[in-house]
């Protein structure tokens, strides 16, 4: 019975890789979609390979490796926009923290280079798409307020998951997602 189980987690999780691959393509053909599927992709993987009994730190490669390959699809699809010098900065910024953070596997790194490259590039969506009159605020200088913004609310959320440990996961869901168990 305990193989079974296995199983289905495994396939869940391999699913769930596959997913995380190419849902984020899926922007390339309607930007809402593509974000939402990105988003939503990136949630169950750390219960998944928690319910495997996963080591934190080789979740954390995986889950690194994923978001980086969400990041580069950020970075082509911004090729064509207007705000692709910043997204490159953002890019190159959040970067080396996903490097020191792999090279490393303490996710506490993330802290000093918080994702404001996801944060920012979703943002513009929401203008592009609900607010198109104001999109001018992501060319002028007003965008510092904006990345400003971008820059608290990521550091808020890298100071949430990676240095107190607080998972929307065990919140909605009621799981109980405790990494220091799997160390």
């Amino acid at each position: 019975m305990k193989n079974k189980s296995i199983k289905y987690w495994q396939t869940a999780l391999y699913l769930n890789i596959i997913f995380r691959i190419f849902g984020p393509l899926a922007l390339f053909l309607s930007a809402p979609i593509g974000i939402f599927l990105a988003w939503v992709s990136d949630k169950p993987d750390g219960y998944l390979t928690f319910r495997l009994g996963w080591k934190f730190k080789k979740y954390h490669r995986l889950d690194k490796i994923l978001d980086y390959w969400w990041y580069i699809i950020i970075l082509i699809y911004s090729f064509r926009l207007v705000i692709f010098p910043t997204i490159l900065v953002l890019f190159l910024f959040r970067s080396i923290g996903q490097i020191i953070s792999l090279v490393s596997a303490k996710e506490k790194y993330l802290l000093l280079f918080p994702n404001c490259l996801e944060v920012f590039f979703a943002l513009y969506l929401v203008f592009s798409y609900l607010l198109p009159n104001y999109l001018w605020l992501f060319t002028s200088y007003n965008k510092l307020i904006i990345i400003s913004f971008c820059f608290l609310f990521a550091l808020s959320q890298e100071y949430r998951i990676n240095i107190k440990k607080i998972y929307v996961a065990n919140f909605f869901w009621k799981l109980n997602l405790d990494w220091s168990k799997n160390k």
